[in-house]
């Protein structure tokens, strides 16, 4: 059964993944004030959405994951050249209003959102290391289950040697007693290390980690196959100085066109 969400707004995209059809898709989650946080997968890579976008999407639930914030779109795998038209972007959140909306969301830890059995879930991390790791993926060989393969010039998340991590706490009420360690997804940050190789470590100072005339929040999502084991899918930030133009989220308009 279908169903219409009118007032999705993009949070964070994923790195693309080639799942065992062959596909490349990509996850991307978001928030709607009528049913809370919002997982779409898979999406394809030229879908037209991006982060702060509001959206309208037709979905439908996923038999093959119970997670209650994930959607498909429907005929996502013998349509999937058609998927792009169950969306229509209507606006953007203005920036003014991004960080109302961030920490109204907030949780305290990740621990929190894991006890709530949430998929999805905001925090305000003090930030402890940012590093690159070996991709453990990438020495993997893929063999698709099925003849579908597309895009195969596109880099996928085994394709980079190396993958973003961050050691972090989740503020001063952190329930953690150990220190999270996760892997950063944000499709942007691959962009930049395939972009510029040698040049890696740049993306942090491009997330604005370390300036403290920033505010950083991370949005978190966990796997299906493993719901206690999360990830950092992106990095909220915004400019102190953007906090005085604040606007209360009922001002959000669905323009900027």
């Amino acid at each position: 059964m279908t169903q219409r969400i009118d007032d999705v707004i993009i949070l964070g995209r994923g790195v693309p993944e080639r799942i065992s059809d062959g596909r490349v898709t990509v996850c991307v989650a978001g928030y709607s004030r009528e049913i809370g946080f919002v997982r779409l997968y898979p999406t394809r890579i030229d879908s037209p959405l991006k982060n702060w976008n509001i959206v309208s999407v037709e979905v439908e639930r996923n038999p093959k994951d119970s997670r209650l914030e994930s959607w498909k779109f429907p005929d996502s795998r013998v349509g999937y050249e058609h998927i792009n038209d169950h969306m229509e972007v209507r606006g953007d959140l203005p920036k003014e209003s991004r960080m109302g909306l961030v920490e109204q969301l907030c949780s305290t830890c990740v621990s929190d959102i894991n006890d709530k059995h949430s998929s999805l879930g905001i925090v305000k991390p003090a930030i402890l290391r940012p590093y690159l790791a070996t991709n453990q993926m990438n020495r993997q060989s893929f063999t698709p289950l099925f003849d579908f393969i597309e895009h195969s010039d596109i880099s996928t998340k085994r394709d980079y040697p190396m993958e973003p991590r961050i050691e972090y706490r989740c503020g001063e009420n952190c329930k953690s007693r150990q220190r999270h360690d996760q892997q950063l997804l944000d499709w942007g940050c691959y962009q930049w290390m395939k972009k510029h190789p040698g040049n890696e470590q740049q993306i942090w100072r491009n997330l604005h980690f370390g300036e403290h005339d920033y505010l950083h929040y991370f949005l978190v999502g966990n796997q299906a196959n493993q719901r206690t084991s999360y990830m950092v899918i992106n990095v909220l930030r915004q400019k102190l100085s953007m906090l005085q133009m604040a606007l209360p989220m009922h001002e959000y308009r669905e323009g900027n066109k």
